[in-house]
């Protein structure tokens, strides 16, 4: 269904594309930095300055002179952090920022530490979480989040992140775009495998720049420390999860590095089974009130595999290329024993025993290739190309043993194959010691075809193709001011088309071209341990390919689902202002979503026969505000985070209008007690009210989890041991009212389990790869 000579003459546009590089030369200026270590009277000689890049890569360092001065002469990156030490006195880390080819810091004052008579010890740590540039930076390396064992059981510590069955969402702005180093990560199983010591600092973006995708609201990016360890490493983990059924998870890593080359490869498996409970309400009010009653007990069996190889070398000085290849394959098989009592009026028409298995077999493949190259030491470019196929295969048997009409057998099947192309050109320019330019251009082509076909014929069977091409084109500035202010400034433009045919005979359903700006600007001062921010941009956020897609989906006789292929895309625009003070956290916000995306009706059926589907609602505004504070208590640690969202959304209906304006508090308290023998305990719980999501209002819902961690034989082996929602409190309820639609379900899942997770290393694991991806959000929505 899909053309081959296309197909060859848009990869040849890609190669094309890529082609054009700019230069440009610039010379790198030496810089000196001065200044004076003191006791608060009088110089401290022979103390320690040591600097470190923003990774805490360590550049060089200096003995204070007799009376307390140093200089530091070099070629620097233009921030940069400070560390001041010197015995008996507490360490410091100072945040520089070059702006002048002599730049002098302020006099450095260090404090005595106070041990009385007991032997002295010289430490020194960062705070966990500082601001830099408007980037809320939580710093993982010497802190105790670096032990807490992977990726996502830090990311759950940031303020303003929640977790929920390792679903990663941003407070006011949704799911956010992940990166390790500058790679994006397509699929979050795969922060379940990062190791928690491996991981410098996590950057959150807020307002994420021009030449991220116009779809991210938010930016997530974590920074691997580095390792110039040569030789062979390999990592191990199993994960075993305890509850109503058994499940594991088994990992592999295997890295190999000689000089300038790392060739890596991974292999993960997981073998999971859950039971839930859809207990709930339907009601239709038409002519005649149809009102279901159902209980829906069900059981979802699945298997992932993800096989993932690659590269990087750096062939050349500054000249590097790279590939990765990931191939996955998933597995899922759901078995739904359903009982449903149909009333019209206020009496019994029908009882319904229903009997469904829906088995679907996904699989995706994605390749990224790049080339990086430092032209000068202020001017570098890189070229990255991505390909995906996407293929998916469904099958449902779906039979109805109903007392008031025959028994009703419903076979459903679809498959989808969707590939994309893509190529993005960045280039990063220095203008000076404290200007970054970024600038450069990405295209990228969405082919897929389908179907969907139902042997009952009150269900909609479908055949469709669907066709994307996008151009973009970014750029952007970051200036560190004198004063410690920071200002990034940037505008991206994307023009998309889209065409989408229908039908054995390919009947034009939707032609479409768009076209827009998205700006964004940050500004940023710091003063002492304060620091202050204020962030606006727009965005847009793109129906994915299933919420298109016109084919009906059962559920039962009276309810089937479907997407809209006339859905438009959601324009968001963000407001932010942060404020940081040593340990506190604030932020207040404003968003409006123009076009909204949500769960609608169709008006269209008759009688007890309804299409729940998609539509775009006229505006979504919401005000929210965060706070959070973590301070270290002796051997405890606590940290709470507060967050309120007032939404304000209202929608016009047939019969009568509706108003979603219930506020949103959520609350968290991380508790982290140092034991004997470096044995870690945390106590975690969380809080959220009764809350509004556009027509959707969820229940009041209270959790706590408890766990205990330790590693062993200098880090080689981490164990550890979670007990998930130990006193079976979480519920999962919601009611979503739409005119004259009224919805009621209780999900009953498992949310109280045990969590084993044992990680062994040989050597030091550190994969290394710096492709991008081109185009994440798309797919994503694949």
């Amino acid at each position: 269904m899909k053309n081959s000579n296309s197909r060859c003459r848009r990869t040849s546009l890609l190669m094309i594309f890529c082609v054009f590089l700019s230069m440009s030369c610039w010379g790198q200026t030496a810089v000196s930095i001065k200044g004076k270590l003191t006791d608060g009277t009088s110089g401290i000689g022979y103390g320690n300055v040591v600097l470190f890049d923003s990774d805490t890569t360590l550049i060089t360092g200096a003995v204070t002179s007799m009376s307390g001065d140093f200089e530091l002469k070099g070629e620097f990156p233009h921030r940069l952090i400070m560390k001041c030490s010197y015995i008996g006195m507490d360490t410091r880390y100072i945040d520089v920022v070059l702006n002048e080819v002599v730049t002098t810091v302020a006099p450095i004052s260090l404090e005595p530490k106070h041990n009385g008579l007991e032997e002295v010890v010289v430490s020194g740590k960062r705070p966990v979480f500082s601001m830099q540039g408007g980037a809320l930076v939580t710093n993982v390396k010497n802190s105790t989040l670096s032990s807490l064992g992977n990726a996502f059981d830090v990311i759950e510590k940031i303020p303003g992140i929640n977790i929920d069955e390792d679903k990663i969402t941003v407070f006011a702005r949704g799911k956010p775009i992940i990166y390790i180093n500058n790679r994006r990560v397509l699929d979050d199983n795969e922060l379940e495998q990062l190791k928690s010591s491996e991981i410098s600092s996590i950057e959150l973006l807020k307002n994420p720049g021009a030449k991220y995708d116009a779809e991210g609201r938010s930016v997530l990016i974590i920074k691997m420390q580095k390792s110039a360890l040569n030789g062979l490493a390999v990592t191990l983990q199993e994960q075993v999860k305890a509850g109503l059924y058994f499940s594991h998870t088994e990992s592999a890593d295997i890295s190999f590095t000689y000089n300038k080359l790392n060739l890596f490869g991974s292999y993960y498996q997981t073998d999971k089974k859950t039971k839930s409970e859809d207990v709930g309400v339907y009601r239709l009010d038409r002519d005649i009130q149809w009102n279901q009653e159902f209980r829906m007990p069900y059981s979802f069996d699945f298997k992932i595999y993800k096989l993932m190889g690659g590269f990087d070398w750096e062939f050349l000085p500054n000249h590097s290329i790279g590939a990765q290849y990931k191939a996955y394959k998933n597995s899922s098989d759901s078995h739904t024993l359903g009982e449903i009592h149909v009333d019209a009026d206020g009496k019994d028409y029908d009882n319904i025993n229903m009997d469904s298995r829906k088995d679907e077999q996904p699989y995706k493949q994605v390749m990224n290739a790049f080339y990086n190259a430092k032209l000068t030491k202020r001017f570098e470019v890189q070229v990255d190309f991505d390909l995906s196929n996407n293929h998916n295969e469904f099958s449902q048997v779906a039979k109805e043993d109903s007392e008031r009409e025959s028994t009703r057998i419903v076979r459903n099947v679809g498959v989808s194959d969707f590939d994309l192309y893509a190529a993005k050109l960045t280039a990063s320019w220095s203008l000076m010691s404290h200007i970054d330019v970024d600038f450069g251009g990405e295209y990228n082509m969405i082919e897929g075809d389908g179907y969907v076909k139902n042997s009952d014929a009150l269900i909609q069977s479908s055949i469709y193709t669907n066709n994307e091409e996008k151009y973009a084109g970014f750029t952007s500035i970051k200036a560190d001011l004198p004063g410690n202010w920071s200002l990034s400034a940037g505008v991206r433009y994307e023009k998309s088309m889209e065409k989408m045919k229908e039908g054995v005979d390919s009947e034009l359903l939707l032609d479409r071209t768009y076209s827009d700006l998205f700006p964004s600007f940050s500004i940023s001062k710091k003063i002492d341990e304060k620091s202050f921010s204020f962030h606006v941009n727009k965005r847009i956020r793109r129906p994915s390919f299933s919420q298109l897609n016109s084919g009906d989906l059962y559920v039962n006789r009276f309810l089937v689902q479907k997407g809209n292929p006339f859905l438009l895309d959601e324009k968001i625009y963000d407001f932010n202002y942060q404020a940081m003070f040593k340990y506190f956290n604030v932020s207040v916000g404003y968003t409006l979503v123009d076009n909204p995306i949500n769960i609608g009706f169709d008006y269209n059926n008759e009688g007890n026969y309804s299409t729940l589907t998609y539509k775009n609602y006229d505006k979504y505004e919401n005000i929210n505000c965060a706070f959070s504070i973590m301070h270290k208590i002796g051997w405890w640690k606590p940290q709470l985070s507060i967050q309120v969202l007032q939404p304000f959304f209202s929608i016009k209906g047939q019969h009568r209008d509706n108003s979603y304006n219930k506020t949103n508090v959520l609350m968290e308290l991380y508790n982290e007690f140092k034991l004997p023998l470096d044995y870690l305990l945390t106590l975690d719980f969380d809080y959220s009210n009764e809350q509004d999501y556009y027509v959707t209002r969820s229940a009041e819902s209270y959790r706590i989890n408890v766990g205990l961690r330790r590693s062993f034989f200098k880090d080689r082996l981490y164990l550890k041991l979670q007990y998930r929602d130990i006193f079976d409190m979480y519920e999962n309820s919601s009611i979503t009212e739409v005119d004259n639609y009224y919805m009621q379900i209780n999900n009953e899942r498992e949310t109280s389990y045990l969590l084993f997770t044992a990680k062994l290393r040989f050597n030091n694991y550190q994969k290394k790869y710096r492709g991008r991806n081109v185009s994440p959000s798309d797919i994503n929505r694949l």
